[in-house]
């Protein structure tokens, strides 16, 4: 993971500093501004619920602006190139869309993405910029092994996968069977009896 480090009030000097696949050193870090915002439900809430199930923390949102200069109050002599080479870094950073490390003068995040960077050109050996990024929840899945048969093959004889693990066929229309009647006697009367009570014999 790269890191963003703005260092600046208490934990560091006047500047910051980018550090991680790209290498820059802000002149001064002019404000940061860190944002929180929630998601509260529309739908009313049954008197004694837990209410903060009914309310969604939104991702954590950080605003820097920074300035950088060829001629840096530390630097007895100007470094010319030195705004565009920090022009170029800031939107490597940006083109990367790889998660942050950010360090400001409040407290460390983690898994920033910059949303979007305003880079003016107002002098040519200055600028002041803004950077805007927002922090992306990453989980983690996981997976469960099916239990095995002595082959090493998946369990597929369970309740829970029988239906789907039995292949069903189409045998089309089948005839209708009469039961066997086994005593031949038996199955005269009763052919007598019906041909009687219907007639077909008459």
């Amino acid at each position: 993971m790269s890191a963003l480090n703005f260092l600046f009030g208490t934990r560091g000097p006047a500047g910051f500093s980018v550090l991680g696949l790209v290498s820059f050193d802000a002149d001064l870090t002019i404000s940061e501004n860190h944002e929180r915002r929630a998601e509260v439900t529309d739908h009313p809430v049954e008197s004694g619920a837990v209410i903060s199930d009914h309310v969604i923390l939104s991702p954590e949102r950080l605003r820097l602006e920074g300035f950088v200069t060829d001629s840096p109050a530390a630097v007895l002599a100007a470094a010319n190139g030195r705004t565009q080479s920090a022009f170029e870094q800031l939107e490597q950073a940006w083109r990367d869309r790889i998660p942050l490390q950010v360090i400001t003068g409040r407290k460390t995040y983690q898994d920033m993405i910059i949303e979007s960077l305003d880079l003016p050109r107002n002098r040519p050996e200055s600028m002041r910029f803004t950077i805007d990024l927002k922090q992306v929840k990453i989980v983690k899945s996981e997976t469960a092994a099916l239990p095995q048969t002595e082959g090493g093959e998946p369990a597929t004889d369970s309740a829970d996968t029988a239906d789907l693990a039995t292949p069903r066929t189409d045998n089309g229309r089948q005839q209708s069977k009469l039961p066997a009647i086994e005593d031949e006697e038996q199955y005269q009367s009763t052919l007598k009896a019906l041909g009687d009570k219907w007639g077909f014999f008459d």
